[in-house]
């Protein structure tokens, strides 16, 4: 945010005139007042004269209180008087180092060092630099590390100008290390506890300081923000409002005694507790702008302080420079409380000080500039136009302060893009400044788009916190005493804390939990039904509700007519769900929806109790509570969007919706023949199954399994049978042209039959527990290849998003089913990944062979042409990672050793060699390596990967002793080879075997040239140990005889002098 100098800040504390700027002025060598640049000499005498800077510092800092200021001026001033403390808590902590350094010790006889700042430059950050500001929107000891730093630096800067000066050569090595650690190293520890001292006395004085930093130790809960008032009052001006701002106070202050939502909407005789005492003050999280922040994940605000002071936080907000900057951004889930806020802190903030003006943006052309939206809210408000300056001007002392709730609807009615929205409050807020009429900027949205919006760079976002137990405690002890008298009237007993934790996901949003207290209050459901399953409560709650709608001014329908009517509000529901669902969104348009509704419903209009569908989705949505409208105007027309106010409910419907029609076919087709063999009528099910994955949304698998779950074995067995024949003829022409209209994405075909078929599949595995591959393909069919164009087929249709989760829900399992393959597919959580099953991979007749290829083709060439071909990041990571591999042995990819075919793949035993040595099998890196050879051989490539593979071996030399791999001439010709029998000679091992295998590989007088310390090293050991060596090997003195000592004596002196001690006279010469 905006800094103050302490230039600046003097200047604003008292005008040119005043006597104490004068005096100040004076001390710092005309400086001040002027703005020149400030000497190094001119900052020496400041500390000589440090006493009267300090002493007229802080009367500058009490004149404050003895005048009478709008809300905005006091804060500049206070904000100003903050900066002299600042840099008054530096030289009084300066002062208590002693250091004895005045002017007359002083002089510039000392050339300036290069690097180091120049005196002018020292003077001019000290008068001129920006000072930190507390804020309520980072913690204090945040706020303390920053205003080290800031000490530090200077401090640093005035040590490093200190010793540039002619005094400094004077001093001795104990006074220079004395000035040294005091001023870099004690100085900014003590300015910052004199900080802390002078903080206090300036904030005993002027309270709204304090509530600048907090500590966040608050734990009490308060209601209806009425410790707002509390903290504020002692601060106020007591200025009486004019006439707009008392008319704009009253209005806001009776929505205090509204009720939270309209008596129509709740059972005959039920109270509804009033705002100003149900309204829970929330928890929050808060934080400063961040370019790199993502303000709409849940997951960035996780290990973010949650803190429960919001009353101190807004009085704190509101009275800080911050506030006149920037907007304050307040985010929330659907029914988390965000209007209310915004009600109730235009009910608290008291109209001496602050005229508050509480905008619906749901309600204002959403395609005008910010002043005609608040000249728009102020009409609809006052049923009168009222010009926007003309209203500010007549606040007097009164900080202006616009709350606009509603941000997201702006966006999501409208669909334009608002990204610069918030920039644009600000800049509107900068322009109000500069003409002299200071605004603050409240923004109220949903979490999950504040991504579109650019949030500015002074701005700060809050975050309010679902409500923990001890905030749903307070809420029902108000609900419970609220309706006593009806619960003793109906014989119901009061809903406990303990019944409402059962289904935390909804009662910690504060709309949610007024749900579930309706729903209780209709025979204490909640009460009576236990823990009852997850699909269950959603049922019943959705059930309650659609049929208190359908009930309404209704009078003489049966049971049955009611219960018709019930399901036909059910379906509508759905429709609206899988609009949602369908288009990857948790809202829907109201366009949208009604051509959904068009073109879904009037197959279902003759039904009893169904009514037609209206021109819009108002018709079937505007009376449900648990769905939540938003709204915006735009061109004069009014756009509206709709969501649930719990994605749950959305989810629940699909399920819902999807199962029925399920069911529906079940006993369609179980009547219409004994055994499903005809192509089944499944036009609805494709026209809502076909546009997203049910995988892509996990609460509508869960739901869905639920629902399975309850089925009878023979229900069971008849369901799957169903979907299993809709699968195998999920390729064919549909036959039928119903639903065709029905288009809520742009989708292709070939994208539709994916996901459908996919949507089957899941169906079934989900129907079944466990679905083979067989049961899916036939008898008849390759099961892998079968199951790979599927596969494939779906990912080649669904988003990267769509394709990871289905992964993680679709778990296939390999298994031999006698020598055929076959597959097993279930949904559920995704298992830890298996090791590869060679054996599944091979075909039937190959078992036996010691060395199998089970390929005619180049792997790694063909991977990474696919690769180059398909594009897709991972194949190219993969194919990129595996080329020195394909390089090194190309042949080892697909290459199988052992003699049965669940062995080990070549390339698997020389990667595991090389990565991690100590778990190789000696076997089976033998029996690899053999293979990889004779199959390199016989294409001519041995040579280099001879060489190649004898390098990965050192990591293991104890393979050395396999004679077998030794003997491959890829081996014996290379000196690698030797170099590793070199290593083993000597060493415990079996010395006589070790030389004869040296001595039948290598080339005599190559290796005495080649590599003259390994074998003399070898053959020393060898003797110092007391063995023997093969017959067939040389001597040591034939050894030493016959290596170059000149070379060793460069390189391996310490050779040669062991050499001498075993061989002694016999020592060549």
């Amino acid at each position: 945010m905006a800094m103050l100098s302490y230039a600046d800040a003097v200047k604003l504390l008292g005008a040119k005139e005043s006597k104490i700027v004068t005096a100040l002025d004076k001390v710092l060598g005309g400086a001040l007042l002027a703005g020149s640049g400030v000497d190094l000499w001119g900052l020496l005498g400041w500390f000589d004269a440090k006493a009267e800077f300090i002493r007229l510092s802080h009367e500058l800092v009490t004149k404050v209180s003895g005048r009478r200021l709008s809300r905005h001026d006091r804060t500049e001033r206070l904000h100003a008087a903050h900066t002299v403390i600042v840099l008054v808590a530096f030289f009084e902590a300066f002062d208590e180092l002693e250091l004895g350094l005045g002017t007359k010790d002083l002089g510039p006889t000392k050339q300036h060092g290069s690097g180091l700042p120049s005196p002018t430059i020292y003077g001019d950050e000290m008068l001129y630099a920006a000072v930190p500001v507390p804020g309520p929107e980072f913690p204090h000891d945040r706020y303390i590390e920053e205003l080290t730093t800031w000490y530090t630096e200077f401090a640093v800067d005035l040590r490093k100008t200190v010793s540039q000066l002619a005094i400094w050569d004077s001093l001795n090595e104990t006074r220079q290390g004395l000035v040294h650690d005091r001023v870099g190293d004690k100085l900014p520890p003590r300015a910052v506890r004199r900080y802390e001292e002078l903080f206090r006395q300036l904030a005993a004085d002027f309270p709204e300081v304090a509530y600048w930093r907090q500590s966040h130790e608050t734990q009490a809960l308060g209601t209806a923000l009425a410790r707002l008032e509390t903290a504020l009052e002692p601060i106020t001006t007591g200025d009486s409002p004019s006439e707009r701002r008392a008319e704009l106070a009253r209005r806001y202050r009776a929505m205090l005694n509204h009720s939270i939502i309209e008596p129509d909407q709740v059972p005959d005789g039920l109270s509804i507790p009033k705002l100003a005492e149900c309204y829970v003050d929330p928890n929050y999280q808060v934080c400063e702008s961040d370019p790199g922040a993502s303000f709409a994940s849940k997951e960035w605000w996780d290990g973010k302080p949650v803190r429960h002071d919001i009353h101190l936080f807004l009085a704190g907000y509101l009275t800080s420079p911050r506030a006149a900057i920037a907007p304050l951004l307040v985010l929330g889930d659907p029914g988390s409380g965000k209007s209310v806020l915004t009600k109730v802190l235009a009910a608290r903030l008291p109209a001496s000080d602050f005229l508050v003006l509480r905008v619906e943006l749901r309600t204002t052309p959403a395609d005008t500039d910010i002043r005609e939206q608040i000249e728009h809210g102020l009409r609809e408000l006052l049923q009168e136009q009222v010009n926007w300056p003309t209203l500010v001007r007549s606040a007097g002392a009164a900080l202006p302060v616009v709350v606009l709730d509603g941000f997201d609807e702006l966006l999501q009615a409208t669909g334009v893009s608002q990204t610069d929205y918030l920039t644009r409050i600000a800049r509107f807020q900068r322009d109000s400044a500069e003409l002299g009429r200071p605004v603050a900027f409240v923004v109220t949205s949903r979490i999950s788009v504040a991504d579109r919006a650019a949030t500015p760079k002074d701005s700060a976002v809050l975050r309010l916190v679902p409500f923990q137990d001890t905030q749903i405690a307070q809420w029902l002890r108000v609900w419970n005493r609220v309706n006593a008298q009806y619960f003793t009237n109906k014989g119901l007993g009061p809903l406990a804390a303990g019944i409402v934790a059962r289904y935390a996901d909804l009662s910690e949003q504060p709309l949610l939990l007024l749900m579930l207290a309706l729903y209780d209050a209709d025979g204490n459901a909640l009460h009576n039904s236990g823990l009852i399953r997850e699909a269950e409560l959603y049922e019943r709650l959705l059930t309650t509700f659609a049929r208190r709608e359908v009930s309404k001014n209704v009078d003489h329908r049966s049971e049955g007519e009611i219960a018709d009517a019930v399901e036909a509000e059910l379906q509508r529901l759905s429709i609206v769900a899988f609009s949602m669902f369908n288009r990857g969104t948790q809202w829907v348009s109201e366009q949208d929806l009604d051509e959904d509704l068009g073109a879904l419903l009037p197959r279902k209009q003759g039904r009893r109790g169904t009514r037609a569908p209206l021109g819009a989705g108002e018709a079937v949505l505007g009376r449900f509570f648990f769905v939540q409208r938003a709204q915006a105007i735009r061109d004069e027309r009014t756009l509206r969007t709709y969501e649930f106010l719990h994605a749950t409910f959305g989810e629940y419907l699909v399920a819902r919706a999807t199962w029925q029609i399920l069911r529906n076919m079940t006993v369609v087709e179980s009547s219409r023949r004994p055994t499903f063999t005809a192509v089944v009528d499944d036009t609805e099910l494709y026209a809502l199954l076909s546009f997203a994955p049910l995988s892509s949304r996990a609460p509508v698998i869960g739901f869905l399994r639920d629902m399975s779950a309850q089925l009878t074995v023979e229900d069971r067995a008849v369901l799957a049978d169903l979907l299993i024949g809709m699968f195998t003829v999920v390729r064919q022409p549909r036959p039928s042209q119903a639903f065709a209209d029905y288009e809520p994405i742009g989708q292709s075909m070939a994208g539709r039959q994916a996901v459908y078929s996919l949507n089957l599949v899941l169906l079934i595995a989900m129907v079944k527990a466990m679905v083979t591959g067989t049961e899916l393909f036939g008898e008849n069919k390759e099961i892998a290849w079968s199951w790979s164009r599927c596969a494939t087929l779906w990912q080649s249709q669904l988003s990267e998003a769509d394709w990871s989760t289905l992964l993680d829900t679709l778990q296939v399992s390999r298994f031999m089913k006698g020598n055929r393959r076959d597959l097993s597919i279930s949904v559920g959580p995704a298992p830890a990944i298996a090791p590869v099953d060679l054996g599944w991979i091979v075909d039937e007749g190959v078992v036996g062979a010691y060395y199998l290829d089970i390929t005619d083709f180049d792997i790694a060439d063909t991977y990474r042409r696919e690769a180059n071909f398909l594009c897709r990041t991972y194949n190219d990571l993969v194919s990129h990672a595996i080329t020195p591999l394909a390089d090194f042995a190309p042949e080892s990819l697909g290459l199988l050793s052992g003699l049965d075919r669940r062995s080990q793949s070549s390339a698997h035993a020389l990667l595991t060699l090389l990565l991690d040595p100590t778990a190789a099998d000696i076997d089976t890196v033998k029996t690899a390596l053999i293979g990889v050879i004779l199959k390199a051989r016989r294409a001519g490539e041995h040579p280099t990967l001879g060489r190649a593979v004898v390098d990965i071996l050192r990591l293991r030399p104890e393979f050395a002793e396999v004679a077998e791999l030794v003997s491959l001439p890829e081996f014996s010709s290379n000196i690698g080879t030797w170099i590793l029998l070199c290593e083993r000679i000597g060493k415990g091992g079996d010395d006589i075997a070790l030389t004869e295998l040296l001595c039948e590989s290598w080339d005599k007088n190559r290796a005495f040239r080649k590599i003259p310390e390994y074998v003399l090293d070898a053959w020393l050991r060898v003797a110092e140990r007391g063995s023997e060596l093969s017959p067939n090997a040389p001597s040591l003195h034939h050894v030493v005889a016959h290596v170059d000592m000149l070379v060793l004596e460069r390189t391996r002196p310490d050779l040669i002098t062991r050499a001498r001690l075993i061989l002694g006279d016999r020592f060549p010469d």
